[in-house]
Order: C-alpha cells, then sequence, then structure tokens
C-alpha cells in the first residue's frame, strides 16, 4: 500500500451512498441523509393534491388477504384476487380513503 494523502484515496473514492448517488462516501456517511428515493405517488407527484388519504397497497393475493384478515375483514379462503380487490377497494371507499394498488 503506498502511502497517499485522503482525498486521493482510491478506496475512498470507490465508495457509493445509494442515498444521493455520489461516489466518495457511504450511505452511513452521507452529508444530505434527508435524501430518500420516493415511495408514494404524492413524493413523485408534488404537484399532485389529494383530496382523501391515500391507501397504497401492493397488488398480491397474500398482501389483500393480510390488509383484510389485519382489518377484521375476513375474505373466504376460495377467493380470487378480482374479489379481494373490490373488497379492499370497498373498505377504502367506507373508510374515506384514496385506493393505489401497486404492481411491483
Amino acid at each position: 500500500m503506498l502511502p497517499h494523502e485522503e482525498a486521493d484515496c482510491p478506496f475512498k473514492a470507490s465508495l457509493y451512498c445509494s442515498s444521493c448517488a455520489c461516489y466518495g462516501h457511504s450511505l452511513r456517511t452521507c452529508p444530505d441523509p434527508e435524501m430518500d428515493r420516493p415511495i408514494f405517488r404524492r413524493m413523485i407527484l408534488p404537484c399532485f393534491k389529494e383530496s382523501k388519504p391515500i391507501l397504497e397497497l401492493v397488488n398480491d393475493e397474500s398482501v389483500l388477504k393480510s390488509f383484510l384478515h389485519s382489518k377484521s375483514r375476513l375474505p373466504p379462503r376460495a377467493i380470487k384476487i378480482a374479489e379481494l380487490r373490490k373488497l379492499v377497494a370497498l373498505y377504502a371507499d367506507e373508510e374515506g380513503y384514496e385506493l393505489c394498488l401497486l404492481n411491483l
């Protein structure tokens, strides 16, 4: 290992921060840790005006069943995904939410 200054360190230059997408430091030492990747639609589209709170769920059978179970709305065992979506949409309407199903 050749002696070198910290600013010229090849190891430090190879570090990548996934928070700010820059080389030269790691995620743990990021100078701007507040920068997050968008998770919700309202984070991507700041001009989006919400009239209701958003209920965002992954469009997956197990996720939708688990959500309905957590809300004490037990769906039948043999239920199709389209019926699950309708039950979740019904719950969202009753509780005053706008439903957003994410396809991941």
